[in-house]
Order: structure tokens, then C-alpha cells, then sequence
């Protein structure tokens, strides 16, 4: 991975206490995360909440600790966000509101490719990818989250070993070109000889 692990923990901390922690060193970042609520649901081992889930490779059986794995370019926003949805951290062992921030990731915020993409853009459409195809994805829960049969620490080992194929997006640009014809350049004339001095528009392929 071309970037930067900056926390991992498979327990996670509470919201409120991480922010506390580590909202200085969040500024200006971007990269990849990984949260967890505090639902009984989304803790449960596999042999509690397993079910069948349908993937490219066809029918898994699945289940173990949801987490959500996403990305952003602003980690106080989106972590703000989550909070006030769940609320930030439990005001006890026993409740099950608030979120905790189980890994957090700094990616390239240049934007590197002839797209425009970034490549924390091409980091996780390509993982993602990945992450669908080995564990697939919950029914009723939205996209972006996962059971992990195997466990949080595996889910770790596949975004830290995880390089996303930089010629992907190369090869996505030729062909939307040529499927346009190649580049397209327009521009305007006058023609002062023209009586009636219209504009005309030109355009050209290559």
C-alpha cells in the first residue's frame, strides 16, 4: 500500500476519546477507515449471525463482526457524521450507541492520473472490488459494509497488503477517448470577407 497506516486496533476507540486523541494529526488528510457501532449485531462471532451470501465466485456463508470501510478527504467530517447518526461513545459497557474508529489510513492526495482521479479514488474502487468479491455484501445494511467471517485482524492484513493497479485507470482514459473518437477540439471563427459576419464553429478530431 503506497500510504500511510496512522491507527489500527481490532477493539477500536470510542468516538469522543479518539477524537481527543488525534483530531490535530486528522487535519488535511485523506485516505481509508475503518468503523464499527456498538450494536450487539455488529459484534456478534460467526457462529452467532451466520447467513448465505451471494458473490461473483457464488454463495458464501458468511457472518462475523460488520464494520464499514470507506474513504474520505476529510476524517473530522466523516467521523462527525457517524456520530451524530449513532452517537459518539457509550456511556456504558452495556449500551449499544456510539461508534468506535477501528483503523484509519493516509492515502496520496494528489490527484495523479490522466482522469483526474485521485489515488485514494482508485484506492477504493479497486478495494472495494476486493472486499465484495471475498466477503460480499449485507443485505439491508447499504453498501460499504462487510461481516468478516474471518475477523477484524484479517481485514487489516487485506488493506495494508492491498496495491490498487494504476494502469486500470490509464487504460479506462484510452478507451473512453476512443470511444469519443479521440480528442475534440473546437473553436470559433470569424470570417471578415463574410457579408454577413457570422461566427462559425469548427470542430476537429484527432
Amino acid at each position: 500500500m503506497l500510504g500511510t497506516v496512522f491507527f489500527q486496533d481490532s477493539q477500536g476507540i470510542d468516538y469522543n476519546e479518539f477524537m481527543l486523541l488525534y483530531k490535530e494529526d486528522l487535519k488535511g488528510k485523506e485516505g481509508i477507515y475503518v468503523v464499527q457501532t456498538n450494536l450487539e449485531q455488529d459484534n456478534m462471532k460467526p457462529s452467532k449471525n451466520e447467513f448465505h451470501i451471494q458473490t461473483r465466485s457464488g454463495v458464501k456463508r458468511q457472518g462475523g463482526p460488520v464494520v464499514k470501510v470507506g474513504k474520505t478527504t476529510n476524517f473530522i467530517s466523516r467521523f462527525a457524521g457517524y456520530a451524530s447518526h449513532n452517537s459518539g461513545s457509550r456511556s456504558s459497557r452495556t449500551d449499544q450507541g456510539g461508534i468506535r474508529i477501528l483503523y484509519v489510513s493516509f492515502l496520496n492526495k494528489k490527484k495523479l492520473f490522466t482522469s483526474g482521479k485521485s489515488y485514494t479514488d482508485l484506492f477504493e474502487r479497486q478495494l472495494h472490488r476486493m472486499l465484495k468479491e471475498d466477503y460480499g455484501l449485507l443485505p439491508t445494511r447499504g453498501i460499504e459494509r462487510y461481516a468478516l467471517t474471518g475477523g477484524i485482524d484479517v481485514l487489516f492484513e487485506k488493506i495494508n497488503s492491498f496495491t490498487p493497479d494504476v494502469k486500470e485507470d490509464e487504460n479506462q482514459f484510452i478507451r473512453r477517448s476512443e470511444r469519443l473518437g479521440g480528442e475534440r477540439l473546437m473553436w470559433l471563427t470569424r470570417d471578415l470577407s463574410d457579408p454577413n459576419n457570422e461566427m462559425k464553429i469548427h470542430i476537429e478530431f484527432h
